[in-house]
């Protein structure tokens, strides 16, 4: 199947797009993550990090422990591998490699082939099973360990987590990663069960082939390659790809159908050693490995695609896939990013009410620091009112505010304290009535919380939101789906720092009414309409899969596109004739007569002129 995914000549010529690193950062990802990225950059540069003596598996062995488990994927079938060590693994690698370097077994195939070599004092007998058997009555070998029995099968690992263990600190993801990774942005638990998906370390031997997936959660996966060769195929995550994958992944025909050609837009990215791969959010993805490949990479979550990520959340929900195979504590995490997302709402309207009140015409600080200077001076008395701006000789008289105003009080100061020269005031300011809601409103408005709206008869703020389109977008899909799991009794997953996710949604839903973001039904992709695209012409044409025919399964099948409808066969010449009675006269034509097929000998004689005589031998 992998070389199968090279050799298919759909794939578009996109590709990913290479990033210089200094360029890589998180502000620069807010501008749009919608195409996988590809940088080869030192280390250093992307704020990465591995341990000093390099990643070699003796490196990994004694960062992880010998006796942690190792979960492997059997290749041929993708499923579970045999249980293992991570010293089981290792011996398993050194054979393994070891044969399909020395020709024993050809690379990637999982039967194994015998090969027998002599050596000084007796003949080696190499079998399919990785041991050496000296015969002419020679003593037998140690007995292998587990790893090296199993030699002889394609086995991958692709998710041994480094997390908890002394590689945690020394593997660094990169910068941009750390950056955008929601879980170090906006996780308010106990740091102790928060979610761990961020370090992994793969090692593939050479041949592997992991299938068409979408990783958990529609996670981000960055990856970078330490030693090898990796070949990803790739395909956008549009509403078509997402249904044909639901449709693909739910048949349970996986094998017979060749997925790469049932997308738009799929693309090939070659890895090599020393380079790094960003994909985005919910990209389906398959992987080849063409030589014996180690590294290290891992999933994220971020606010710049809320939407897709629920999008994928749903499509494993449809897919009816188990728990232990999902984002661990993802509804939890949601929780918190709806929590970030008023608080970033909340601190930007707070800034607005602060340069309102600043612009004001009914606020001068030049009377502000004039009376600062008289008090300092002795000229105005504890108590007093500096003079207005009729009787200031230095300030002209300011202009009449146009209607409405905005009328505040300033009290005289009743306490003034003189520090190091410095004379601290305290004003007692009454604040304006500005508020999330609108200007007039208050933010405990009854209608206000319920509904998202301002209160009847007052305008809103209409103020850009700092977030970004995608963000925009993304929150108010989080709403609608925060609100659908609360409905159906996911209070027990909401977390115990969130006390009122009621008010929580109202306010984040009221709060993108005033920062002009548009609260557009939140409508995401519809899997119980799942149906796969038809083949790819380059793919070869014909029937798409077991699917049916392309037409048939494109538009569903009709009374008069069933792919299963037969013609029906033409009927006999019917001729009408009046007859000398007067009477109408109905007369089928003869069919005619069927001709018949010539056999070889017949066909033969008549050329020759022989006739209906019998050929002899």
């Amino acid at each position: 199947m992998g070389k199968k995914l090279l050799s298919f000549r759909g794939y578009s010529a996109a590709g990913a797009p290479r990033v210089a690193a200094e360029q890589l950062t998180y502000e620069w990802l807010k501008k749009g993550f919608g195409e996988p990225l590809l940088v080869d950059a030192p280390l250093a540069a992307l704020g990465m990090a591995l341990p000093p003596g390099g990643f070699s598996l003796e490196e990994l062995a004694a960062g992880v422990g010998r006796s942690a488990p190792v979960r492997t994927i059997d290749v041929a079938s993708q499923r579970d591998g045999p249980s293992m060590t991570l010293f089981d693994w290792l011996e398993y690698w050194k054979a393994r490699t070891a044969r399909v370097e020395a020709g024993a077994l050809p690379a990637g195939e999982g039967g194994g082939t015998v090969q027998i070599t002599k050596e000084k004092g007796g003949q080696t007998v190499v079998g399919s099973n990785g041991l050496k058997i000296k015969l002419q009555n020679k003593p037998a070998p140690k007995r292998a360990s587990k790893g090296a029995k199993l030699a002889g099968r394609l086995l991958n690992v692709v998710s041994l987590s480094l997390a908890g263990t002394p590689l945690e600190l020394s593997v660094v993801p990169p910068k941009v990663v750390r950056d955008a990774d929601l879980v170090g942005r906006v996780w308010g638990g106990l740091d102790g069960v928060k979610p761990k998906v961020q370090l992994y370390a793969l090692m593939s031997p050479a041949n592997s082939y992991t299938d068409w997936h979408v990783d958990f959660g529609g996670s981000s996966v960055w990856y970078h390659l330490i030693s090898g060769k990796k070949v990803f195929a790739m395909a956008p995550p549009t509403e078509k790809n997402l249904q044909s994958f639901k449709a693909w992944a739910s048949s349970g025909k996986q094998e017979s159908t060749f997925f790469a050609a049932h997308v738009e837009r799929a693309r090939l990215v070659t890895v090599n050693a020393g380079e790094t791969v960003l994909i985005p959010a919910g990209w389906p993805h398959a992987v080849y490995t063409p030589e014996h490949s180690v590294a290290v990479g891992g999933n994220f979550l971020h606010s710049l695609d809320v939407k897709r990520q629920l999008d994928v959340w749903n499509l494993e929900d449809a897919l009816g896939v188990k728990p232990n195979f999902r984002f661990p504590l993802y509804k939890q995490l949601m929780w918190f990013t709806a929590l970030d997302f008023r608080d970033r709402l909340e601190l930007q309207v707070n800034a607005i009410r602060m340069n309102f009140l600043r612009s004001s015409p009914q606020i001068s600080y030049a009377r502000l620091t004039s009376r600062r200077s008289m008090l300092s001076s002795g000229n105005l008395e504890e108590g007093g009112s500096p003079p207005g701006p009729e009787t200031s000789e230095d300030a002209p008289a300011p202009a009449k505010p146009a209607s409405p105003t905005l009328k505040i009080k300033v009290q005289a100061p009743k306490k003034q304290e003189q520090e190091g020269g410095v004379l601290s005031l305290r004003f007692k300011v009454s604040e304006p009535e500005i508020s999330v809601h609108s200007i007039g409103g208050t933010r405990d408005s009854d209608d206000a919380k319920s509904s998202g709206d301002p209160p009847a008869g007052q305008r809103p703020l209409n103020i850009p939101s700092s977030l970004t389109p995608s963000e925009e977008e993304g929150v108010v899909c989080l709403v609608a789906k925060l609100k659908e799991w609360l409905f159906d009794g996911g209070i027990d997953e909401v977390p115990r720092e969130i006390e009122d996710p009621e008010t929580l949604l109202a306010d984040l839903s009221a709060l993108c009414a005033q920062m002009s973001v548009d609260r557009k039904a939140a409508v995401f992709v519809d899997y119980a309409r799942a149906a796969l695209l038809p083949e790819a012409p380059a793919a070869g044409g014909g029937p798409g899969g077991h699917f049916g025919s392309k037409r048939a399964f494109a538009q569903g099948p009709t009374s008069d596109q069933s792919p299963l409808k037969k013609k029906k066969a033409p009927g006999a010449a019917v001729s009408l004739k009046v007859g000398s009675d007067g009477k109408l006269q109905v007369k089928k034509a003869a069919k005619p007569a069927a001709k018949k097929s010539l056999g070889v000998r017949a066909r033969l004689g008549k050329k020759l002129g022989l006739g209906k005589r019998p050929f002899r031998r």
